[in-house]
C-alpha cells in the first residue's frame, strides 16, 4: 500500500520485484494485463489515476484497496495575497550576537525569496525553538520587514524591533484608565487588524443600543474631542478590550488581568466576568454619572508616596484626598479645582514633581458622594460571574474572585 502510495506521488509505475520472466502458464499476450518487470513513468490519461492493492492473509482474510490520486497541490504564489494587518516575525539565540546574526540570515533569505508571505514567515518563525534572547519584528509588509531586519542585523537596534531576555512567568494583560487616548488612536488598527475592527464594530453595536456616543468616528477622527468623559471612557473601553483582542488573535493568552480605574471594566470584561453588553452598560452609566461633578473638580499627579501625600494634605490645612495610588513614589491627589490648583503651586515651591491630570472633575474622592445615587441607579441589576482568568483589583489591591464585581463594587471603584 505505501509503495502505490508513493508510485502515485512520484507518477511512477512501480516494476515487479524478483521476476525475470512471467510464467509462461498464461497467455499474456491476451487481454489488456501484463505483469511490469522494471519501473516506467505513469501516462497522464485526463483521469485520476488509480490503483488497487489486494491482500490474501494466511487465516483466510482478504482485503482489497482501492487508491485514487488526489487534486494536485495549490501551488499559486502565497506572497501574491498578503494577508491583511500587521504580523510578528520572533527570532531568538542564545545572546545578543546571535540575534542580529539571526536577523541577517533571515533577511538574506527574504532577499532570495522576493515573493514570501509575511505571514507565513511569522507561522514558521513562532514553530522555531527559542532561545533565551530574543527579538520580534513587527512588519506591515515584506520591504518594511526587509528593512527592520537590516537595521537590526547591522546596528543591533530598529524602532520596529522589540528586544528582550526570556524569563520565567506569566502573562498579565493591563488596561489603563482615563488619560491613555489620544485622538485618531483606533484607524490604523481598524485598517489592519481583523480581530480589533469585528471587536469595535460589537461595541459600536451594543453603544448604540444603550444610547451611547457614535464610537467608529470618535477613535478615528484626528479631530475628535476627548476632553468629555462620556465620550472618552465608551471609546477607551472599545480600544483596549480591542487591542486585548489583537494580541489574542496573534496567540497570546492572559493568565491574569488587572485594571486602574476605569480600565477594571475592560479587565472585567477579559476575565470572563461580564458579557460585553453588560461591561458596555456599566462604562456608560459611570461616564454618565460623571457629568454631575464634571467642572468642579481636578486630580494632581504627584512623585510623593501615599504617607507623604497625606501628610503634606494635612500639612496644607486638608480639603483633599489621596484618590490613586499608582505605585511606591507616584500617588494622585483630588478636590475642589481651586483648591488643588493652590496646592499644586505649594508643593512646587517645596521641590516636588506635580503634573496636573487632564480631567475637570474629582473622581475617587468625596466629590463621588454627590453622584452615588445616580450611580448606582445606573449600575443596578449588574450580575458578574466567576470568569477563567484570574483578577487583580486595584481597589482591593488583592486578586478576588470576579464574581465580586456587583454594584458595590463599581461604585467603590469609581469613589
Amino acid at each position: 500500500l505505501i509503495t502505490m502510495v508513493q508510485a502515485l506521488d512520484a507518477d511512477v509505475l512501480p516494476g515487479t520485484l524478483h521476476l525475470d520472466s512471467p510464467t509462461p502458464n498464461v497467455d499474456w499476450s491476451r487481454g489488456a494485463v501484463r505483469v511490469r518487470s522494471a519501473a516506467e513513468p505513469w501516462p497522464e490519461t485526463g483521469r485520476p489515476r488509480r490503483a488497487a492493492v489486494s491482500a490474501f492473509g494466511i487465516s483466510g482474510t482478504n482485503a482489497h484497496v482501492v487508491i485514487e490520486q488526489g487534486d494536485p497541490p495549490d501551488t499559486a504564489d502565497p506572497g501574491r495575497v498578503p494577508a491583511p494587518g500587521a504580523v510578528a516575525w520572533p527570532l531568538s539565540a542564545p545572546d545578543t550576537a546571535g540575534l542580529r546574526t539571526a536577523a541577517a540570515d533571515l533577511a538574506a533569505w527574504l532577499q532570495d525569496h522576493p515573493h514570501a508571505a509575511p505571514a507565513e514567515v511569522a507561522a514558521t518563525l513562532a514553530v522555531r525553538p527559542a532561545g533565551t534572547h530574543r527579538s520580534v519584528v513587527v512588519v506591515d509588509d515584506l520591504p518594511g520587514g526587509l528593512a527592520a531586519l537590516r537595521a537590526f542585523a547591522a546596528e543591533g537596534h530598529d524602532p520596529s524591533v522589540v528586544t528582550g531576555t526570556a524569563a520565567s512567568g506569566r502573562t498579565v494583560f493591563v488596561l489603563p484608565g482615563q488619560g491613555s487616548q489620544w485622538p485618531g488612536m483606533a484607524r490604523e488598527l481598524l485598517a489592519g487588524e481583523p480581530a480589533f475592527a469585528e471587536h469595535l464594530h460589537e461595541c459600536a453595536r451594543h453603544l448604540d443600543d444603550l444610547g451611547g456616543p457614535p464610537l467608529l468616528p470618535l477613535v478615528t477622527d484626528p479631530d475628535a474631542d476627548l476632553t468629555d468623559s462620556a465620550l472618552v471612557q465608551p471609546a477607551l473601553f472599545a480600544v483596549c478590550t480591542g487591542l486585548a483582542q489583537v494580541w489574542r488573535a496573534h496567540g497570546v493568552h492572559p493568565d491574569s488581568v488587572v485594571g486602574h480605574s476605569q480600565g477594571e471594566v475592560g479587565a472585567a470584561w477579559v476575565a470572563g466576568a461580564l458579557p460585553l453588553a453588560e461591561a458596555l452598560r456599566v462604562v456608560v452609566a459611570r461616564s454618565r454619572a460623571l457629568a454631575g461633578i464634571t467642572g468642579s473638580g481636578a486630580m494632581l499627579a504627584t512623585m510623593l508616596s501615599e504617607s507623604e501625600l497625606t501628610a503634606r494634605i494635612a500639612e496644607f490645612g486638608g480639603g483633599l484626598d489621596v484618590a490613586v495610588v499608582n505605585g511606591p513614589h507616584t500617588t494622585v491627589a483630588a478636590g475642589d479645582a481651586d483648591r488643588l490648583a493652590a496646592f499644586a503651586e505649594w508643593l512646587d515651591d517645596a521641590g516636588v514633581r506635580v503634573r496636573p491630570v487632564a480631567v475637570d472633575y474629582a473622581s475617587h474622592s468625596a466629590h463621588v458622594d454627590r453622584i452615588e445615587e445616580p450611580l448606582r441607579a445606573g449600575l443596578a441589576g449588574v450580575r458578574p460571574v466567576d470568569g477563567e482568568i484570574a483578577f487583580y483589583s486595584t481597589v482591593r489591591g488583592a486578586r478576588i474572585g470576579t464574581a465580586e464585581l456587583d454594584t458595590d463594587y463599581w461604585y467603590g471603584n469609581l469613589r
